[in-house]
């Protein structure tokens, strides 16, 4: 029987193939995320150009501060610790526009050569 916590992370990656597929998205949960070397991140979602891994972490209150700095009318929020590389947070829905607008504009692009 899986732990409360694993459960939890089951549903929320779940969660997100279920969202990104709504958005018109191609996505599927990681075979044996994160418990075997070969398959990496817990969901894959699948565009023409690329896959994108998402690693999906939820916390009761961990990142509380996070939705406090990301206001409605902020579209990402950068954030970095000291002698690290800049983190970009995004609402899902604007990673999902993001990446479907890029597949528009590169098929577009490649269609007029």
């Amino acid at each position: 029987m899986p732990s409360r916590s694993k459960a939890k992370g089951d549903r929320d990656e779940r969660g997100l193939v279920a969202a990104a597929q709504a958005a018109g998205l191609d996505a599927r949960r990681v075979p044996l995320s994160g418990a075997v070397a070969e398959f990496k991140g817990d969901v894959q979602i699948m565009t023409k150009n690329r896959v994108w891994l998402a690693e999906c972490k939820h916390r009761a209150n961990g990142f509380k501060q996070l939705y406090g700095w990301l206001a409605d009318y902020i579209d990402v929020l950068t954030v970095r610790a000291d002698r690290q590389p800049r983190l970009v947070v995004m609402r899902e829905e604007t990673f999902f526009d993001l990446i479907s607008t890029s597949e528009t504009v590169e098929n577009e692009k490649t269609a007029e050569h």
